[in-house]
């Protein structure tokens, strides 16, 4: 399939992350927004059909990073909090 040419608007902080994981990963803006784009079709939408409800529920918590405690997933997944 060709290449096509698009536009994009991203807000500022945005782009500057962006550019800052291509500098640090010797790739070009569009390299790295072209692996973001087919990551995120093939984990989010791909296999969406195919997986358990719960790993949907996951993957939808991995977009959220890593500052998650397992209380707030255990509350996530299961509706209750975790005891201690």
């Amino acid at each position: 399939m060709r290449a096509k040419v698009i536009n994009m608007t991203l807000p500022g902080a945005l782009l500057a992350k962006v550019d800052a994981a291509a500098r640090a990963e010797g790739r070009s803006r569009s390299e790295l927004l072209r692996e973001a784009a087919r990551r995120y079709v093939s984990e989010i939408h791909g296999s969406e059909k195919s997986s358990t409800p719960l790993l949907s529920r996951l993957r939808a918590l991995a977009v959220k990073g890593p500052h998650l405690v397992a209380s707030d997933i255990d509350r996530k997944l299961y509706g209750k909090r975790r005891s201690r």
